[in-house]
Formats: structure tokens, C-alpha cells, sequence
């Protein structure tokens, strides 16, 4: 029975439904409009109301209506409509109706309500150096529509720069200031909390099983905790309260390593220089540090799973680091392609990874171009002419925890020094450039010899210390260009003293120092 009177009411609400969709409406001019059968009308005009600043031309083209074009009312298309005008996020209120129908043809008319542009702004909770400083920073110009998006750029950036200072919990709102004064402008009132600044109270490193946690927050070098040193008092009290033998806890337990570096982690942090203030951007650079850090030791799929930021107290915060090492890899075979000038045995010896080895990304990349602390793959080559020389390391399987590595070289052919070209000295002459210079036209290019050349050429103080040298290949020829591009520097200077000599009186000296002075221009003063 209870089944037949829920079918007997869900067939009347069916009924009634039907009714009111087939039931005429009324426009808001009260043009009767049929949602069951909608018509087909060829659009005569459109109207605009409501623009004062906007072009009425140019919201009929967001709409994408059209005069002549053939619409059905109700239908898709003047939704459709409504919806552009909001994507422009230009207007606070939109609507389309129907103004007239004239048998097949209708006017249309686009009710806009338009968002006030900016006059002004001011800020409130900071001080006026503060404020000239967010004025920099922030994007607000007058004349500027005032959106949704707009307002909170701006807070967001506010917010940003008072992190960098350490107020990690500012609030920022942004409120219109009407004036009648003003034509469809208001000015923002920017009220800004800053609270409290903060500093790094603890730095806890979760799910470090291969690496201490310690050694991980060293390498952290602009994210530090502060500096605590409470270790006396402590371990007195320790002492005196006789916490070894409580709780039937053995004597060794308090003495173990890990509880040590723990108990002194805790109570003895003696790095006074350490930086303890959190900045946002810092801290993302050393939590990738973290992560770089690992893969030297072979955990190339490290990564932090969590990073937590929470208060410790009203004046400092603890963070906590959550962190999935992975698997830890290491070198198993090492396969050399293309070398013909040099066997493998040479190659492996420079190279100096061998089976067995940690799988370090970095250090191999090193070992390959350039090696700081030695002799490198690359300099074997284009210490001898192979300028174009290349070596592209590939991983041809993982298995477990090994690693298989290719190195595929292409050694090219052996280039020339065609042209030493200079460029950038305006009162130094060429001759005293190039007799700094190991590379001379005629030897074969010699990597190690262009270092060298920047740097002696550094070492004359004449120019910027970072000294460009672009080689330009001729491969039609195999010879290669050198163009050393230098910028000049002042480097002469003017000693100025005096003093005061008993029996003598007052002393003074000027002496001026010319490093890059010629004789050869002694009558022409200005290119000494």
C-alpha cells in the first residue's frame, strides 16, 4: 500500500511539473516567453545600458551577438552571453533580456553593472617607510578596474614581503572607501596586521634512516634554529632528581651515542652566527639543498613527502620535515661508444668511477666537463684540438640497486685557431691584451689555454674580472675563432693626506696612481 501512494504522488509531481514548463512566462518587459517551444527571432538591435566608461561597442562583441544573426529565444545563446561579459571581469552585474519582439525580429538590450576603476589607496597598521616600500611592490595604479583577482594579488604580495621580515601570520584587508566626490572611483583602504616576527625554534627531520638528522640541518645554511645553551642547568637538575634510575631505566641507556647527540642537539646549540629567522624563499632553496645533497649519496629519488610550519610560541615556530629517501644506488657497469683516439682503459683511469661506487649524478657530470679538483674526459679531448667535441651519459638499466651507464662521445675533428679577435678596449691597446694571451693563431684549440688567458688577463686589473670568450667555428675549415670580449674599468687612483708635524705645522701629500698610463700618449691627455 505504501508503494502505490508513493507512485500515485511522484505521477502527480511529474504532472504539475509538466504544467508550469509548458505554462507561458513573461520577460521583465512582459513579452510572454514559451521555455517549451522556444522561437526563432533575427536579431534588429542591440542596446547597451549601464556603460559610462566602457565602450558599448565593445561588450555587444564580448557577447558575441550580432545584428541579423539568427537567435533562438529562450535558448543557449544569450547565457552564453552573460557568461563572456563575467569571464572580461570587467563588471560587478550583467544581464540580456528581450526589450521588443516585431514579428520575427527583436531587440535585445545588455544591462551592465560596471566595477569602479582606482583613485587611490592608503595603508593602515604599518609604518610610512614600510609603506613606501610596498608601494614598489605592489601593482596598484590609478585607473586600474578594481577586481576580485586584483585585491587579492595584492594582499598576497603584501603578505610575501612581511614574511621575508619574519612576520609569518600578517593579515591583510583590503577594503572600497566611496566618495562622492569621486565619478565611479573609490579609494582601497589596506589594513595590515603584522603580529609578531618569528624565529626557527626547532627543525625535525622525520624518516632519515641512512643519513643523520643532524648532518641534514647543516646543510640548511639560511633555515637554522636559534641558539640555546641550557645544558648546565639541565644536566644538574638531571643529577639531582636522579633521572638515570627512574622508571628502571639502565645507566647505559642515558650514556648510548644517538642519546647524546640528542640530549646535546637539545640543550647545547652553540652556533651564535647561525641564521635563525625564517624567509620564505630561503627556506624553499634549502629544502632543495636537502634533496640535491641526497642524490650525491646515491638516494636519487629522494624527496620530501611533508614540510610542516607550526607555532612553538608567541615568538617562535618548530619545523618539521618529512622525508622519503628511496633506494640507494650504486655504479655497476661502465661501457664507453664512439672513442677512437682513446681506449677504454685511458678513459676509465681519468674517469676514475668504478664499479661498486655510490651512483652520484653530479660528481660523474664533473668527472665528464670539468673537474675542479683534477683532469677531466672533456680536457683529455679538447686539450688536443676537439673543440667539438661531446659525451652524453646514459643510464641503459636499473636493476635492484645497481646502475648501467654509456658513455657515448662523438669526438669530431681537430680545430685550428684561426682569428684572436678583441673587443671592448677603448684605451687599452691590443698588444698589451695579447701578450697575456696562450692562444695564438695557428696552434690547435687548447681549452685549458683559454682558462688560462682569463685568468692572466683578469689578473691585469684593467677589466672586469669576468672576462667572455666566445668561440666561433668554421666547420667548412675546421678552424675556430676566438673573440675575447673584455669591459674596461677605472684603476687608477688619487692618494690624498695630511697631518699636522710638531715645529712644522700642517703636512699634506697627493699622490695619483695611473696603472694602465702610456707614454706613447703623453701629449694626447685624453687617452692616458
Amino acid at each position: 500500500m505504501k508503494n502505490i501512494y508513493k507512485g500515485l504522488i511522484g505521477l502527480l509531481f511529474y504532472v504539475l511539473l509538466a504544467q508550469a514548463i509548458a505554462q507561458p512566462t513573461r520577460t521583465e518587459h512582459m513579452l510572454e516567453l514559451n521555455y517549451a517551444t522556444p522561437q526563432s527571432y533575427i536579431i534588429d538591435q542591440i542596446e547597451v545600458v549601464g556603460a559610462k566608461f566602457l565602450d558599448s561597442a565593445s561588450i555587444i562583441a564580448i557577447t558575441g551577438l550580432q545584428v541579423g544573426n539568427l537567435i533562438q529565444i529562450p535558448g543557449q545563446a544569450m547565457s552564453d552571453a552573460i557568461k563572456r561579459l563575467w569571464k572580461q571581469k570587467l563588471i560587478d552585474n550583467a544581464a540580456v533580456y528581450v526589450a521588443k519582439i516585431v514579428k520575427d525580429r527583436v531587440t535585445l538590450t545588455i544591462e551592465i553593472t560596471e566595477r569602479p576603476k582606482l583613485d587611490s589607496y592608503f595603508f593602515e597598521g604599518i609604518k610610512k617607510k614600510q609603506a613606501k616600500k610596498l608601494t614598489e611592490k605592489i601593482s596598484l595604479k590609478k585607473g586600474k578596474i578594481i577586481t576580485d583577482a586584483l585585491i587579492k594579488q595584492t594582499a598576497q604580495s603584501i603578505k610575501n614581503y612581511f614574511i621575508e621580515k619574519r612576520f609569518l601570520y600578517t593579515t591583510v584587508a583590503i577594503t572600497p572607501v566611496p566618495d562622492s566626490t569621486l565619478d565611479h572611483k573609490v579609494r582601497l583602504k589596506i589594513q595590515v596586521n603584522k603580529h609578531k616576527k618569528f624565529k626557527i625554534n626547532r627543525i625535525f627531520i622525520d624518516s632519515t634512516h641512512y643519513i643523520n638528522s643532524a648532518k641534514l640541518r647543516r646543510k640548511m645554511k639560511n633555515t637554522q634554529e636559534r641558539v640555546r645553551f641550557t645544558l648546565p642547568l639541565d644536566f644538574i637538575k638531571k643529577v639531582f632528581s636522579f633521572y638515570p634510575f627512574r622508571k628502571k631505566e639502565r645507566l647505559k641507556r642515558l650514556f648510548s651515542g644517538k642519546a647524546i647527540s640528542d640530549y646535546v642537539h637539545k640543550h647545547a646549540k652553540l652556533t651564535f652566527f647561525s641564521r635563525s629567522k625564517f624567509i620564505k624563499a630561503k627556506y624553499e632553496a634549502d629544502k632543495k639543498n636537502i634533496i640535491d645533497w641526497y642524490a650525491t649519496k646515491g638516494f636519487i629519488d629522494a624527496r620530501i613527502v611533508k614540510d610542516t610550519i607550526y607555532k612553538h610560541n608567541d615568538r617562535s615556530i618548530d619545523i618539521r620535515l618529512q622525508i622519503d629517501e628511496g633506494t640507494r644506488y650504486f655504479v655497476r657497469n661502465i661501457t664507453w661508444t664512439g672513442n677512437y683516439q682513446h681506449n677504454d682503459k685511458k678513459l676509465n683511469q681519468i674517469f676514475s668511477i668504478k664499479k661498486g661506487d655510490v651512483y652520484n649524478p653530479a660528481l660523474i657530470q664533473q668527472k665528464l666537463h670539468f673537474n675542479p679538483k683534477g683532469s677531466d674526459i672533456s680536457s683529455l679531448y679538447m686539450d688536443n684540438g676537439y673543440f667539438s667535441f661531446q659525451i652524453t651519459p646514459i643510464i641503459m638499466g636499473i636493476v635492484s640497486d645497481s646502475v648501467d651507464l654509456e658513455m657515448r662521445i662523438h669526438e669530431g675533428a681537430q680545430h685550428v685557431i684561426n682569428n684572436v679577435i678583441i673587443q671592448g678596449n677603448e684605451r687599452t691597446y691590443d698588444y698589451v691584451i695579447r701578450r697575456e694571451l696562450r692562444t695564438l693563431p695557428g696552434d690547435k684549440f687548447d681549452r685549458s689555454k683559454v682558462l688560462r688567458s682569463q685568468r692572466e688577463l683578469a689578473q691585469l686589473n684593467f677589466f672586469d674580472p669576468n672576462i667572455n670568450i666566445l668561440p666561433i667555428p668554421n666547420p667548412a675549415d675546421t678552424t675556430v675563432d676566438l673573440q675575447y670580449n673584455v669591459k674596461e674599468r677605472p684603476s687608477d687612483q688619487v692618494e690624498l693626506s695630511a697631518g699636522w708635524g710638531g715645529g712644522i705645522g700642517f703636512v699634506g701629500s697627493l699622490g695619483l696612481v695611473l696603472n694602465n698610463f702610456s707614454l706613447r700618449n703623453l701629449t694626447h691627455f685624453k687617452n692616458w
